[in-house]
């Protein structure tokens, strides 16, 4: 009987959800707006401390003509502990992709981890952090934000990058490093047919005849792809054009170094506990 009452109970709850979800996706923009979208620039040099305060200074064009800062968030768990986790926000400058503010927190999640609503279990720290640095550091802020996983690439086209990307009013981008089941393809499909294109971005077709993401190598010696999709305020092209400049090995640097960022935390943690 408490195991029936306990999966009515998770039908409900995920019944709410995706209702939730839908009545977001509604606010889903997958189209370029701003100006260094529109011209695909990067700022010219690495910026300076000044310019960084600044942003007329590195782009004489106005502070949203060229890319500047963009930052990864990621939450890494305690091991043996599925609901204490470090939260992490790393921004980095372009073109250079020089970390230029992090902020690391423990967090407690509330919701467990269901396949299809990440974003009920993830976002909600994400948006603190970036709600803590719009108070404290808003010359920081990034113009793009990229999170270790899917946008649209998603059962019901609205997964985590979409959910904060709506939510805190930010492009963003998803980049996951497993496939999710979605419009009839699954990730053998998909590294088979990456692999045959032989291509460094493979824009996957699903079976609707609809692009619906890109696999994205960044060189031969890489055999995995990472699989980009829109989150929010961007489309699906710029968003490959971004994760092509932040990538220096499989994962891009800004998820790459907020994922090192939190477990360096949990792992200094644990040391201390036990002095």
């Amino acid at each position: 009987a408490d195991q029936n009452l306990e999966q009515q109970i998770g039908e409900e709850v995920n019944k709410e959800w995706i209702e939730l979800q839908l009545d977001l996706k509604r606010q889903l923009k997958l189209i370029d707006e701003l100006p260094w979208q529109q011209a695909r620039r990067l700022v010219s040099h690495c910026p300076s401390a000044s310019e960084l305060n600044n942003p007329s200074l590195s782009c004489p064009m106005g502070a949203n003509h060229c890319l500047r800062l963009v930052a990864g968030a990621d939450l890494s768990f305690v091991k043996g502990d599925s609901e204490t986790a470090c939260a992490s926000l790393v921004v980095l400058s372009l073109p250079d992709l020089s970390p230029v503010h992090k902020i690391c927190r423990q967090v407690k999640v509330s919701h467990p981890y269901v396949p299809g609503f990440l974003s009920f279990r993830e976002a909600p720290p994400v948006l603190e952090l970036l709600d803590e640095l719009r108070a404290t550091k808003p010359e920081l802020m990034p113009q793009a934000l990229l999170l270790d996983g899917n946008g649209t690439l998603h059962p019901r086209g609205f997964g985590l990058a979409c959910h904060v990307g709506v939510l805190a009013g930010l492009p963003t981008v998803g980049t996951a490093k497993s496939f999710f089941h979605v419009d009839g393809l699954d990730q053998r499909q998909v590294r088979k047919l990456v692999k045959e294109a032989g291509n460094r971005d493979y824009y996957i077709k699903g079976e609707s005849g609809a692009v619906i993401g890109c696999a994205h190598v960044p060189d031969a010696s890489v055999k995995n792809p990472v699989y980009i999709s829109c989150g929010h305020m961007i489309s699906l092209s710029t968003a490959v054009w971004l994760v092509g400049h932040c990538c220096r090995y499989r994962v891009p640097e800004p998820t790459r170094l907020a994922d090192f960022e939190s477990r360096e935390f949990l792992r200094k943690e644990s040391a201390a506990s036990k002095t």
